[in-house]
């Protein structure tokens, strides 16, 4: 094996793989989704924002009209329907055609106001919803202001919001497993969120994110149907990752 020198700690070689970026983990059907979409779950049960569902979702798209007004410029959320609500799983995440990484991620500081006002209380729910919303408002401002190279205390400041997030979702995960609600799923990319810290130690994340491979999103699928035809069907496998790599390399002229 290496020499004590030469070794690295399980940590030490997570740095040196710099993979995640913020647009996928966080906006596109991310952490941020899943924190918004359980947030109005909760809201939606609240008797104050009208007498049934519809009502309080109604009182939700309102809210969010004045915000935008106040808010020119700002990537918008269109007004939200029962549809957008719940992933296929029937769990709560803000989703479907209209719900974008830029407008997800936009409507952080939506949502600060909003829980703000409606879960002012300090109730166990109402101090863990208004602490995690709040830093991951905190997260985006800290992350998108920054350089590529972070900055130590920002760094520092991002480790203390991860942690608060970490822990507000287990509190409310557990508030909703109690009262039998599917909120704050507890997903690869919300665990894998709380490594953020790790890799803004190295570069900020949020400089190495890219709308350039969203159109390769499908391709994979639809090289695994042509080769699962025939007499591909016994390696499949090794069909579609030689067919994968001939693709990047034309794509990319190498």
């Amino acid at each position: 094996g290496p020499s004590p020198s030469t070794r690295r700690e399980p940590l030490q070689l997570l740095q040196l793989f710099f993979y995640i970026e913020l647009m996928h983990l966080m906006d596109c059907k991310g952490v941020a989704a899943i924190a918004f979409g359980s947030v109005l779950e909760l809201a939606l049960r609240r008797w104050a924002l009208g007498a049934n569902r519809g009502a309080r979702l109604e009182w939700v798209n309102r809210y969010m009209r004045a915000w935008y007004s106040r808010h020119p410029g700002t990537h918008r959320l269109p007004a939200l329907r029962a549809s957008n609500m719940r992933a296929k799983d029937g769990w709560a995440e803000l989703h479907g055609p209209v719900v974008k990484a830029a407008n997800t991620r936009a409507s952080a500081e939506l949502w600060r106001g909003f829980v703000r006002e409606c879960f002012a209380s300090d109730s166990e729910v109402g101090s863990a919803v208004r602490g995690l919303i709040y830093a991951i408002a905190d997260l985006y401002n800290a992350l998108y202001s920054s350089p590529l190279f972070v900055p130590a205390e920002t760094t520092a400041q991002v480790r203390d919001l991860l942690l608060r997030m970490g822990e507000d979702w287990l509190r409310l995960r557990e508030y909703g497993r109690r009262n039998g609600m599917l909120i704050f799923k507890a997903t690869p990319k919300v665990h894998k969120a709380q490594h953020v810290y790790l890799y803004s130690k190295i570069l900020n994340p949020r400089h190495v994110q890219a709308y350039s491979e969203e159109s390769s999103m499908g391709t994979n699928a639809k090289v695994w149907r042509q080769s699962m035809r025939g007499k591909y069907g016994s390696s499949v496998q090794s069909m579609v990752l030689v067919k994968r790599a001939v693709a990047t390399l034309l794509r990319f002229e190498l």
